[in-house]
């Protein structure tokens, strides 16, 4: 059972549970994490408990759901000197396979360079090879329950990845959570555990299992804007335009005084390789809109995607890692679903871009019920996009139903026990060939039965009943199912922000919007306007945001809140600072000019800058303090500073 023992409180001020330690230097976590099996909702992504279990003094085997994310803390951690040992079984671009025996000799030379150097064993593994690694061990002589912590990484993938890793014949999660309940010390860490869901596994409705979750103080808003589509293509199409409409800027946040910060980068999180060549296909091969360089793919290793990729363009920059603190990164990068889990995004400037696929027959597969995980996945605290997820879904028109769907389950769960009880009906000679062809219909139709013939008799597979529940509830929920999942979400407004978002949301046109804001902005301190600011980004006023960073409210009142009047000003006041920066190049300061010669001056820069307009002597004063004078009898100015 999963006992709930409550919070514990992250000392105020500590970013990341790698810092978090007691008045000895010594880790707060290391005693918690040693007392069997545990739980631990890290509520929040980005806190570093990877970087913990890899740097602490415990003997740890971190078992991750996802290749990248090895390979990413294998580089990380093994720059140097080899910190890490991967129990690598995966199978490379060339679709060979390490042999046991090869990992066998790479262990034991690992094992012997940590005791030299009195450091202790960090072992990396995919849930898949957890058994084989596992093995490997025992054959060492190696007793796991006494020598290693075994942390499982992103353990929501326990449930959310049932549909990929179950078969009828095999159950590679079955298996997996199986054997590792047979060891003593195990850790499940994630930021959103989906607790509801893991009681429901039969190992953790037998053992007694601790959860606790982490109490931080500094929690960040998360930012939801929800568009809908057609397809994936449709949603890509939203994100260019907008892209190209704002002078090739994902997004923007303006700040007082006119200041602002731009979004050059888009990440853009989808389902499918299939949807990625579709969307290149169309805006690098046909319409020449992007250019091949400037994209990056992160998707799984496997072959046949691979090569479809490569269909579209042959120097597509397909990579298996993500790229560093510092590195080079692309305009455009587009990740699937299968490969972004754990891994992290060092972008000054990215958006984040999700395209949904709301298909009930795959939805456990739907990047959508990913979102908890993916808002963290930007680390760069410095990148102020990195909180916003803009999420685009094709609107479900299906009316769930509970009863339905109870009878549903309950048909599926009759349908699978016929098949059992034919399946030991059936005399020794036919057993086989029952078998079989149960396993053929489970291949062609894998949604209508609970079965799994792993152990070699057909036997009902909970977790298959799990899965769907969890599948049901994503889509009965639709686009809010990301908000429910996480404790991370929302900070509330003061109440005079919060007063003006209230009446900005009633607001019918532009111009009122300004006149509403207009009655906030004019009688604020710096701070308070500096906090509605803050709300008009996150809640999607950003043309209020960019009038009122360019003007003052006067200014904004004067042009009688009129669009057209307000961008020529803008513009006007642009231009001004343009001209401003010349003048030293043909004036000054105390210096005495003729207006022929200011006149032809300020003509020349007009022309370079590309003003269209006729030069009067009498312009310098905007740009400059002008004192009446005579030089050589003619009419002129003095420039004062």
């Amino acid at each position: 059972m999963i006992d709930n023992k409550g919070t514990i409180e992250v000392t105020p001020g500590v970013d990341y549970v790698n810092d978090w330690r007691d008045n000895t230097g010594k880790y707060v976590l290391d005693d918690i994490i040693r007392v069997g099996k545990v739980i631990i909702n890290k509520v929040v992504t980005g806190c570093g408990f990877t970087t913990y279990s890899l740097s602490n003094v415990l003997d740890t085997i971190l078992i991750s759901p996802r290749l990248k994310l090895i390979l990413n803390k294998m580089e990380q951690f093994n720059k140097d000197e080899p910190l890490c040992y991967y129990f690598n079984r995966e199978k490379g671009y060339d679709g060979k396979q390490k042999t046991i025996d090869e990992l066998e000799n790479e262990f034991a030379l690992y094992q012997h360079e940590c005791e030299q150097n009195k450091r202790p064993l960090k072992i990396l593994v995919t849930y898949d090879s957890f058994c084989a690694l596992a093995s490997m061990l025992e054959g060492f002589k190696i007793d796991i329950s006494k020598k290693f912590n075994i942390t499982v990484d992103e353990s929501h993938c326990l449930i959310k990845d049932i549909k990929l890793k179950e078969y009828s014949n095999k159950s590679v999660l079955s298996t997996f959570i199986d054997r590792l309940f047979s060891y003593k010390n195990v850790l499940f860490i994630s930021a959103t555990p989906i607790i509801d869901y893991m009681q429901e596994i039969e190992e953790f409705k037998d053992n007694y299992v601790c959860y606790y979750e982490l109490g931080w103080s500094n929690i960040e808003q998360v930012i939801q804007r929800t568009y809908t589509c057609n397809s994936a293509l449709n949603a890509f199409y939203q994100i260019y335009t907008n892209y190209v409409k704002h002078q090739r800027v994902f997004d923007v946040i303006y700040f007082p005084n006119g200041n602002a910060r731009y979004s050059y980068e888009g990440v853009v999180f989808l389902n499918s390789v299939k949807d990625i060549c579709g969307i290149l296909r169309k805006y690098i091969v046909e319409e020449q809109l992007i250019n091949h360089d400037d994209v990056t793919i992160i998707c799984a290793d496997n072959k046949e995607k691979l090569k479809e990729l490569h269909k579209v363009h042959k120097k597509l920059n397909i990579t298996r890692t993500i790229p560093k603190m510092g590195d080079p990164h692309t305009t455009w990068t587009f990740v699937t679903r299968t490969a972004f889990e754990g891994v992290d995004f060092y972008s000054p400037s990215a958006s984040t871009y999700v395209i949904a696929n709301y298909n009930v027959s795959s939805l456990s597969l739907d990047i959508a019920s990913d979102i908890p995980q993916i808002i963290g996945r930007q680390r760069r605290k410095d990148n102020p996009f990195r909180n916003t997820i803009h999420l685009f879904y094709k609107d479900n028109k299906r009316v769930l139903n509970d009863d339905e769907f109870i009878a549903s389950q309950a048909h599926k769960m009759q349908e699978s026990q016929e098949q059992i009880d034919i399946w030991q009906s059936a005399s020794p000679k036919c057993k086989e060939t029952a078998l079989n062809n149960l396993n053929t219909y489970i291949k062609h139709y894998p949604n209508n039965l609970y079965i799994s013939t792993t152990s070699g008799e057909p036997v009902i597979n909970n977790l298959l009943i799990v899965s769907e529940r969890y599948c049901y509830d994503v889509i009965k929920n639709h686009h809010q199912w990301f908000i429910m999942s996480s404790n991370a979400y929302g900070k509330a407004y003061s109440m005079p922000v919060q007063e003006l978002k209230n009446r900005l949301s009633v607001t019918q046109s532009l111009s009122d919007a300004l006149r509403v804001a207009y009655d906030y902005f004019a009688r604020a301190d710096k701070a308070l306007i500096a906090e509605y600011f803050i709300m008009l980004r996150n809640e999607g006023y950003n043309e209020i945001g960019y009038y009122y960073s360019n003007l003052s409210p006067g200014r904004i009142k004067a042009c009688g809140f009129n669009s057209t009047k307000l961008n020529t000003e803008i513009e006007n006041n642009k231009a001004g600072c343009k001209i401003s920066m010349y003048l030293p190049q043909y004036f000054e300061f105390g210096k005495v000019y003729t207006r022929k010669y200011i006149k032809e001056k300020l003509q020349e820069i007009y022309d370079n800058l590309g003003i269209k307009k006729t030069a009067k002597a009498t312009d310098l004063n905007e740009y400059a303090t002008c004192i009446p004078a005579k030089k050589n009898g003619e009419r002129a100015f003095r420039i004062e500073p």
